[in-house]
């Protein structure tokens, strides 16, 4: 308790010295915090993104070279034949222009059949999903995302049994809303959408009649609970391989994986950029440091007095180290508080969820004051090191 009193006393002493080494680790804290932050936010919008809009789960395909497409009857046999599987729908996609009322715009058209709520992920959020009726007897029904909506649309409640125009090659057909997915919410995922095409999904056997021929390569499925997927998946393709004889070239892709991948490729980004902002810690560091050092001439007399009436050279040590773990503590609090208030108002403006563990925190907050003291080290022990005679006499 009484090093951490003449530690106080000393800051309070040099307020504007004290202040501006805070000021240095409070910028180095903040950069560090808000660069995690804005990662993990990010890196959440982006997962629910791919998850609401079907990328998701286990998809098996055919080779795009080879003339092999699924069926109906396909899926069905799978799903009589092999044990594990909760749902399955047939999956092709298509770039194609969409018009709605005057304006025309490039989007993905999806086929998919009534199973693909679940073995896709698809969260209706207004309407409703497709019905088995709805694809055996071809209707031109759609589902669109949630953004599609708000563009086109005044809500996506408004959106719901509203025509658009899908442009195929035998011309454009007209097809009814029937359904709203949520896919994202917010500013965000708005800017996300400038980039990446809207979402429409028809019925797979509307899709194959205006087309004027079968053009699903793609399975996904969802294994039952219980079930390892890629066991499941594998499964399939061993039954599939039999039907067709081994010559369907049909391969396993784990999007769930490549979600993975991508969130590895994300938390390297963040730990390199964090890296950056670690610089400004060891800028603050080296300003201790050079603080301490003049600290250690302007108290020189003092140190003498100390050794001289038998202070060990630990104690000495340890009032410089407290000096600087306070003053690189308070830095710390001041930077996690301003980078809260920065997350928190950049996650109302994006309408978006930031969330930062408390552990991270923590552990910015104990690497700025290990820093503090590993930089203190020096003069510390320079000061510790003093001739108490030589040391009066200064």
């Amino acid at each position: 308790m009484e090093l951490i009193r003449i530690a106080f006393n000393r800051i309070i002493g040099r307020p504007y010295r004290s202040l501006l080494i805070m000021t240095g680790v409070a910028v180095g804290v903040f950069s560090i915090a808000v660069i995690n932050g804005v990662s993990t936010g990010g890196r959440e919008v982006i997962a629910t993104q791919l998850d609401t809009m079907g990328l998701y789960g286990m998809s098996i395909k055919f080779d795009q070279e080879n003339d092999y497409y699924f069926t109906d009857s396909d899926v069905q046999k799978i799903t009589a034949n092999v044990e594990g599987i909760e749902a399955i729908t047939p999956v092709s996609a298509d770039y194609r222009s969409v018009s709605v009322a005057d304006e025309t715009s490039g989007c993905v058209i999806w086929g998919v059949n009534e199973n693909a709520d679940s073995a896709m992920n698809l969260n209706v959020s207004y309407g409703k999903m497709f019905t088995q009726q709805d694809c055996t007897e071809c209707l031109n029904v759609c589902i669109v995302t949630e953004d599609f909506a708000y563009k086109y649309f005044s809500s996506p409640a408004d959106a719901v049994s509203r025509k658009i125009y899908i442009h195929y090659p035998s011309g454009q057909k007209e097809f009814t809303i029937c359904g709203v997915i949520k896919a994202g919410s917010g500013q965000l995922s708005s800017v996300l959408s400038e980039y990446v095409p809207s979402f429409v999904y028809v019925p797979n056997e509307s899709n194959t009649a205006i087309v004027g021929k079968n053009t699903v390569k793609r399975l996904a499925l969802k294994a039952s609970p219980g079930y390892d997927e890629t066991s499941v998946a594998k499964k399939v393709v061993r039954y599939l391989n039999i039907e067709y004889n081994g010559f369907g070239d049909i391969q396993i892709e784990n999007l769930n994986e490549k979600k993975d991948s991508f969130d590895s490729i994300m938390s390297t980004l963040t730990s390199m950029l964090s890296a950056i902002g670690s610089v400004s810690l060891f800028v603050s560091g080296i300003s201790i440091m050079t603080v301490m050092m003049i600290t250690v001439k302007e108290r020189t007399r003092e140190i003498g007095i100390k050794k001289s009436i038998g202070a060990y050279d630990g104690h000495i040590i340890a009032e410089f180290l407290a000096e600087s773990a306070i003053i690189s503590g308070f830095g710390s609090l001041a930077g996690i508080v301003l980078a809260s208030g920065a997350l928190s108002l950049a996650a109302k403006i994006l309408l978006i969820e930031i969330s930062v563990p408390v552990t991270e925190y923590a552990k910015t907050c104990i690497l700025a004051i290990s820093v503090g003291i590993v930089f203190s080290l020096v003069p510390a022990i320079s000061a510790a090191r003093l001739d108490p005679v030589v040391a009066l006499k200064g």
